[in-house]
């Protein structure tokens, strides 16, 4: 069961993304450089040494990093006030309701921000929030390696008492999808800087348009029934026929991108929806050039440990491994082999 929430703060707690874009062209504009929102997208959730530091070298402009940061943190406060054009920096939707419900079902709740102390406390003051909200801040200054690496979602989780794997990581961009996946937690991603394909890609375990999409819950039970029930819904509407087809017609079976595979007949499709048995042979055949296969989910009509050992020899290591029950409903979605 889920026992704690470790929340990203950019593009999860506040809309920030447009207003540190906006300082950071104002500080660039200062120096004589004309520089773009899309600029900055590559270093989204990766820190602001390479959100400013990266756009300043693509540029040739000189900077001191830390006085730089120090001088767009200040814009930033302006900005975020409302000093321009967007406005005052807002809430994201339904992030309130989402922390009061957390707080209220008992559930330990972390910061983990790959921002700087400054930055991170502009932004909950923003929102209406204090860090003693919450059971633990972790800013990006606390550790030298930044997301994609695990470490900040990994480290925040022992802070609150628990192990990565009884987490749920709530981002919005792919270096912390990634690095929630690389600490063995799963993810909520919320749409912003990137699309559903791009978040669903890099690792989100379940993609929402904001956590207003979240159903309500007053416990941890609820919590975690509510995050299975998404999860299994959303592979529902990912893979329809496919899913209809195992759970008629087979014990197992795998989703891939372009295999479907009959009795250990390798079978290529055209349009990249798949279906294949839970057959080390049959699996083997879905790469051609003797790597590993590319295997998006695995589906069983009940927990076969063997098959899952066999899965994991010969695919990727990072499918989605779902059990069905007798009467063929979905009962578990997204265990990591």
């Amino acid at each position: 069961m889920i026992e704690g929430i470790l929340f990203d703060i950019d593009g999860v707690i506040v809309d920030s993304e447009p207003f540190l874009a906006e300082a950071c062209r104002i500080f660039f504009e200062k120096r004589g450089c004309k520089v773009t929102p899309a600029d900055f997208l590559p270093y989204v959730g990766a820190g602001e040494n390479k959100y400013i530091g990266c756009v300043a070298e693509k540029y040739g402009v000189p900077i001191e990093i830390e006085s730089a940061k120090t001088e767009v943190y200040r814009i930033f406060d302006e900005v975020a006030g409302g000093s321009t054009s967007l406005g005052k920096m807002p809430p994201m939707p339904g992030i309130v309701r989402f922390i009061k419900m957390a707080s209220k079902a008992g559930l330990k709740m972390a910061l983990a921000s790959s921002a700087d102390r400054m930055k991170v406390e502009i932004n909950l003051r923003s929102a209406g929030f204090r860090p003693e909200d919450f059971d633990c801040l972790v800013s990006g200054s606390q550790l030298q390696r930044k997301k994609p690496f695990g470490d900040i979602y990994t480290y925040a989780a022992l802070k609150i008492g628990l192990a990565p794997d009884q987490c749920i990581v709530v981002e919005d961009a792919l270096n912390g999808v990634m690095a929630s996946r690389a600490a063995g937690s799963k993810s909520i991603a919320v749409l912003g800087s990137f699309s559903e394909e791009e978040l669903r890609s890099h690792g989100a375990d379940i993609v929402l348009d904001n956590m207003l999409s979240f159903p309500d819950f007053g416990s941890k039970e609820e919590f975690s029934r509510c995050f299975e029930k998404i999860q299994s819904d959303q592979m529902m509407a990912q893979y329809p026929e496919s899913l209809q087809f195992i759970m008629k017609s087979h014990e197992a079976g795998v989703l891939s991108d372009s295999y479907s595979v009959f009795g250990g007949n390798a079978v290529k499709l055209a349009d990249g929806q798949t279906v294949t048995p839970l057959c080390a042979a049959a699996v083997s055949l879905a790469s051609a050039d003797g790597k590993k296969a590319r295997i998006d989910a695995v589906a069983m009509k009940s927990l076969d440990r063997l098959s899952l050992m066999m899965i994991q020899g010969l695919c990727s290591p990072d499918a989605r491994v779902f059990v069905t029950e007798p009467q063929l409903s979905l009962s578990r979605l997204g265990w990591m082999i």
